[in-house]
């Protein structure tokens, strides 16, 4: 039900017309090849007090079956907003509902995709950034990270392109000859997609970055990477 130039607003209204006597409603949508998650109030035209929540699913081609090939030579296909592809199950009990998003070929708790430069100068500023793609989740949900089993701290929300998404497309524009499969799509903004800075002044060598996030059905998720820091070279 997302975008109106995909669908006449008088027929979204007509549903939520119909549904307005239901206290317990739920609708699920796809095709648009990512994923993201709606929340429908009184200025949409819904017609109750708790918003009518729609779940826009990710798909198992992912972007089209595009992408470079995996190991097991199939075309990695992540989705333009940077969820990789995958699917999804509904859980329903009596009038409530959880849904998991299932990432194909991952474990059931990979749930949050982090990147990040693999090297970063000691001590020296940076523009570059910790990114935290969390596939389920949406603005409001509580994100954050911590370094070395440090201090738990917030991660900023920003709607904007997966950058390993980008770095995808980067890779097929730059190739000297073509790469099997086919070229990505364009990039879209991601719905949910996290920022926090990293952290320089540190000692040199390895370290841990954790990022902890919450569903918006109270479940909590967590996913490890690594960055090395090392002494800035000089310019001779």
């Amino acid at each position: 039900m997302g975008g109106e130039t995909t669908f006449r607003p008088q027929d979204r209204q007509q549903l939520f017309d119909m549904l307005q006597e239901f206290p317990n409603t739920l609708s699920i949508s796809a095709h648009t090849h990512l994923q993201r998650q709606n929340f429908y109030t009184a200025k949409d035209g819904w017609r109750q007090e708790k918003p009518h929540h729609e779940y826009n699913a990710g798909t198992t081609s992912g972007d089209w079956y595009s992408g470079e090939l995996n190991a097991q030579g199939i075309p990695v296909s992540t989705m333009r907003d940077g969820t990789p592809k995958g699917y999804a199950f509904l859980n329903v009990k009596g009038n409530n509902y959880t849904i998991d998003y299932k990432v194909a070929g991952q474990p059931d708790d990979y749930q949050i995709k982090i990147y990040h430069p693999k090297v970063v100068a000691r001590g020296r500023n940076t523009a570059a950034a910790i990114y935290a793609n969390f596939f389920m989740g949406h603005e409001g949900n509580k994100v954050t990270y911590r370094v070395d089993g440090g201090d738990w701290k917030p991660m900023v929300y920003e709607q904007a392109a997966d950058p390993e998404f980008i770095q995808s497309l980067g890779r097929w524009d730059n190739a000297d000859e073509l790469l099997a499969g086919r070229r990505p799509s364009a990039a879209e903004k991601s719905t949910h997609l996290w920022k926090g800075a990293i952290p320089v002044k540190l000692d040199a060598g390895e370290h841990e970055i954790e990022v902890k996030a919450e569903d918006m059905f109270g479940r909590t998720f967590t996913q490890k990477s690594s960055y090395r820091l090392e002494s800035a070279k000089e310019i001779k």
